[in-house]
């Protein structure tokens, strides 16, 4: 059913604009406005007419001298076009409609997470310099003594700045160093390393994700998305051997952009029940400098349940997966970098 909203004034306009825009930010708009004037000053019709234009409200205005207030809303009355008529006190601004999906299971507005990400890791990484034929590959678990598995802390922050549109960002470290006695000659960029040598080793890796995701359906229990990451990933590695007074060295610093396209389902099984899976993939080449480009193929998934067990409070259990075939060129070094990172992520999550 179509509405009309009554409400008088007398030269009063900056009131009058205040409850215009209350009922601009309604959820459901009034089908017309009208507002019975008792013979205000010409600065409320000038009033009246800027806030058609600023609100694309339909407001009629009736203009009547010197009327008493039942006269007046008797006069709107007349003047409106529609079935059911709303009358309204004249200095009562309305207050803007709670969304009704901020209540659902999948539509709070903000949330924080801090966990622990139990990764497992498998690092393959070659470079040489330009001139020269590719190194072999290092596998720095197995030949360099890398630790393949650890525990690490997880901050993550979301925020649906509207119902459809979800922003969300997390961050965390992948640092590892090592020690081992060289087993296999290593060539790396150039250094070059011979069997029986005591092997210093780091690959540290530092990484900062953002997404914007759009929700093409989002219901009470439905949010099936699509959105598009940013993987910031600012990897070190290097190794490091001595023989006598010679020291073999090599390291490289590379920040690599990664971006993603994503399709995101999750569903909500009950008040406190969620589930979520995210396939986040893209093939993609880019110049980071004038002496600087990578390109390679990148996977970021994972899929969760959330269990809300205290008020605002709720627990996230999620495996996570990420992998990585870079080449890369950076002054004179050329090479390749395969890793990959998966494993469980607890956490614990504020929602609001």
């Amino acid at each position: 059913m179509k509405t009309s909203v009554i409400f008088t004034t007398c030269n009063s306009p900056d009131w009058l604009e205040k409850v215009l825009w209350g009922f601009s930010c309604q959820t459901r708009l009034p089908d017309e406005i009208v507002i019975a004037d008792d013979g205000s000053s010409p600065e409320t019709r000038q009033r009246i007419a800027r806030m058609r234009d600023d609100t694309g409200l339909n407001i009629k205005h009736v203009w009547q001298a010197d009327a008493r207030s039942a006269q007046r809303i008797r006069s709107g009355m007349l003047a409106a076009a529609l079935a059911l008529l709303v009358i309204a006190p004249w200095e009562a601004a309305p207050a803007r409609e709670a969304q009704p999906w901020r209540g659902w299971p999948l539509g709070e507005r903000w949330s924080l997470s801090i966990g622990a990400f139990f990764a497992q890791l498998d690092t393959s990484v070659s470079a040489a310099s330009a001139s020269d034929p590719l190194g072999a590959t290092i596998k720095f678990e197995r030949d360099l003594g890398l630790d393949d598995s650890i525990a690490r802390p997880v901050l993550s922050v979301g925020w649906r700045f509207a119902k459809r549109h979800k922003l969300r960002l997390k961050y965390f470290d992948l640092d590892r160093s090592g020690n081992t006695i060289s087993n296999v000659n290593i060539r790396f960029g150039d250094a070059d390393i011979e069997v029986g040598l005591p092997v210093e080793s780091f690959f540290d890796v530092k990484v900062l994700e953002g997404f914007y995701t759009y929700s093409l359906v989002f219901t009470e229990k439905v949010d099936l998305s699509l959105g598009l990451g940013l993987s910031l990933q600012d990897m070190d590695f290097g190794i490091r051997a001595e023989d006598g007074q010679i020291i073999e060295s090599e390291s490289v610093s590379l920040t690599a952009p990664l971006p993603t396209l994503h399709a995101i389902f999750s569903y909500a099984f009950s008040e406190r029940w969620m589930a979520r899976v995210d396939v986040g993939w893209l093939a993609v080449e880019a110049d980071v400098s004038d002496s600087s480009d990578f390109a390679g193929d990148i996977w970021n998934s994972s899929a969760g349940l959330r269990f809300k067990a205290w008020g605002n409070l709720a627990v996230d259990m999620s495996w996570a997966y990420f992998d990585i075939d870079v080449d890369y060129n950076k002054r004179d070094l050329r090479g390749k970098i395969d890793y990959d990172y998966h494993g469980p992520l607890v956490a614990l999550q504020i929602a609001f």
